[in-house]
C-alpha cells in the first residue's frame, strides 16, 4: 500500500495529483468552516448579539489551544511526508507516536492552566461584565475537550501525510456534521445556549478521536501505532517543533490580535462592534478554509518530491497551488464583498444595526482577502520544504509585524473605521512581500532543476 502511494506522489500528473489530494481536505475543511458558521447562527438567534460577541471573545483561547496541537501535528506531518519519501518508513512511525504522547500532555497542561483561569482570561481577552458570564461558561466546557482536539485535527494530519486524503477528509466530516446536528438539537431544541454549542463541539470532536485512532489501528493505514515509540526523543521533537513552529506562531499571533482587535473595538465601538467583527471571521473563515484544504493537499506533495530530490514537481506543484488559492481568494472577496448583508442577515433577523455595522466592516476590512490565497500558499510551501524561519516570518509580518500597529495607528485618525482598514492594508503589504520570496524560490528551483539534468545526462554518457 505504501509503495503505490509513494509511486503516486513521485509520477502521477501533478495537477490530477494535486487536486486527489487537495479536494477531500477541501471539502472536510469547507464543511468544517461552515460548522462555525451555523454554529454563530445558532448562538445569535438563541443567545444574541452577547452570545456572538461571547464566541468572539473566547476565540483566543480556542487558537491557543488550537497552536498547541498544530505546532506537534504540521511539523511531524511535514517530516513523515518527507522520510517517507526518502523511504524511511521506521523513522516516520516513531515521529508518529512520539507525537501521540506530545499532543496529550500538551493538551492536559493547557486545559488545566486555563480551566483554573477561566474568568480572568476572559476578561484579558476583551470581555465586559455583560458577556463575562457567556464567555466563561463556553470557555470551560470548551477546555474540557482539549485533548480531543489536538488529537482529531493533529492524528487526521497523518492520515493525509501517509497518503489518504479521502479518509482524512472524512473524519473532518463526521466531527462537523455531527456538530452541526447537535448544535441545532442542544441548542435551539433543548434550550442550552452557550452551554449547549460548547457540548456539541466535545461531543463531535470525541467522535472524531475515536475515529482517527481506529484507523491507524486497523489494517488500512501504512504506518502503525507501537508501544515502543510512545515515547520522546530530544532530538526528534526539537525537529518537529521547528518545523511546526511557524503554523504555531501563526496561532499565537492571531489570539494576540484577535485580543487587541477585541480591545480596540470595544474602545472605539462597542459590543455590537465585537459581535459584528466575530461574524466576519466566521464568514471569512467559511471561504478561507478551502485553502487551507489546499495547502493540506500540497504539502505531502511539496515534502515527498522534496525528499526524493525532484524540483521539478516541487515547482510544479507551487504552481498550480498559487494558481488554485489565488482564484479561490478573487472568488471568496466577490461573495463578502459583494453581499455583505445576505450573510449578516443569517446571524440576526431583527436588529438591522447589527447588520448595517457588519456590511461597514466587512466592505473595509477585506479588501485584501484576493491575496490571502497566495500568503497561505507561500507560507505552507516554506515550511513543507523544510524552511520553517521563512514561513514563520511571512505569518508573523501577515499577523504580528504589519498589522498590530496599524490597529494601534489607524484608529487615531480614523476611528472605528481604522481598524476596518489595517486587515486590507496588512494582507496587501504581506503579499509583495511573499511574492517577493517565492520569486527568488522559483529561481532556485530552476537552478536545481538545470543541476540535475545536467547530472542526469553526464551518467547516460
Amino acid at each position: 500500500m505504501q509503495g503505490e502511494r509513494s509511486h503516486r506522489l513521485a509520477n502521477d500528473s501533478i495537477l490530477p495529483l494535486l487536486l486527489r489530494f487537495a479536494t477531500p481536505a477541501m471539502v472536510a475543511t469547507l464543511v468544517s468552516s461552515m460548522h462555525n458558521v451555523i454554529d454563530r447562527v445558532f448562538v445569535g438567534r438563541a443567545v444574541g448579539s452577547l452570545g456572538l460577541a461571547a464566541t468572539t471573545i473566547a476565540f483566543p483561547v480556542m487558537m491557543i489551544t488550537m497552536a498547541c496541537g498544530t505546532l506537534t501535528a504540521m511539523g511531524t506531518s511535514a517530516l513523515i511526508s518527507i522520510r517517507l519519501g526518502e523511504g524511511n518508513h521506521e523513522e516516520a512511525e516513531r515521529l508518529f507516536g512520539q507525537s501521540l504522547l506530545v499532543f496529550v500532555l500538551q493538551s492536559s497542561l493547557f486545559a488545566a492552566l486555563g480551566l483554573l483561569f477561566a474568568g480572568p482570561l476572559m476578561t484579558l481577552f476583551g470581555a465586559t461584565e455583560s458577556i463575562l458570564p457567556y464567555a466563561a461558561q463556553y470557555i470551560r466546557i470548551i477546555l474540557l475537550g482539549s485533548i480531543l482536539m489536538s488529537v482529531s485535527y493533529g492524528v487526521n494530519n497523518f492520515i493525509r501525510s501517509e497518503g489518504s486524503p479521502r479518509t482524512a477528509m472524512f473524519t473532518t466530516l463526521i466531527g462537523a456534521l455531527l456538530n452541526i446536528g447537535l448544535d441545532y438539537l442542544f441548542v435551539i431544541r433543548f434550550g442550552w445556549g452557550m452551554a449547549g454549542a460548547a457540548w456539541a463541539t466535545n461531543l463531535a470532536l470525541l467522535v472524531s478521536s475515536i475515529w482517527v485512532i481506529g484507523y491507524f489501528l486497523s489494517k488500512r493505514s501504512s504506518l502503525k501505532i507501537h508501544l515502543a515509540y510512545l515515547r520522546i526523543w530530544p532530538q526528534r521533537l526539537k525537529r518537529v517543533f521547528a518545523l511546526g513552529s511557524p503554523i504555531f506562531a501563526m496561532h499565537i499571533a492571531g489570539s494576540a490580535v484577535m485580543t487587541l482587535l477585541n480591545h480596540q473595538l470595544l474602545h472605539y465601538g462597542d459590543e455590537l462592534a465585537v459581535s459584528a467583527m466575530g461574524v466576519l471571521f466566521s464568514i471569512n473563515m467559511l471561504f478561507l478554509m478551502p485553502i487551507v484544504g489546499l495547502t493540506q493537499g500540497a504539502q505531502p506533495i511539496y515534502g515527498f518530491n522534496h525528499g526524493a530530490g525532484n524540483p521539478h514537481r516541487v515547482r510544479e506543484t507551487l504552481s498550480y497551488s498559487l494558481l488554485l488559492a489565488s482564484l479561490l481568494s478573487i472568488l471568496g472577496a466577490v461573495a463578502v464583498l459583494g453581499f455583505p448583508a445576505m450573510l449578516f442577515h443569517l446571524f440576526s433577523e431583527n436588529n438591522p444595526e447589527f447588520v448595517r455595522l457588519g456590511c461597514y466592516a466587512a466592505r473595509r476590512f477585506m479588501l485584501g482577502m484576493p491575496f490571502i490565497g497566495f500568503i497561505a500558499i507561500s507560507s505552507s510551501y516554506f515550511q513543507a520544504v523544510n524552511q520553517p524561519r521563512l514561513s514563520l516570518m511571512l505569518n508573523m509580518l501577515r499577523q504580528v509585524l504589519i498589522l498590530i500597529p496599524l490597529l494601534y495607528l489607524l484608529p487615531l485618525w480614523l476611528g472605528l473605521e481604522g481598524i476596518f482598514y489595517a486587515g486590507a492594508s496588512s494582507d496587501i503589504t504581506a503579499f509583495l512581500i511573499a511574492a517577493f520570496f517565492i520569486t527568488r524560490e522559483y529561481t532556485r528551483l530552476r537552478t536545481l532543476e538545470s543541476d540535475r539534468e545536467a547530472e542526469l545526462q553526464v551518467s547516460e554518457n
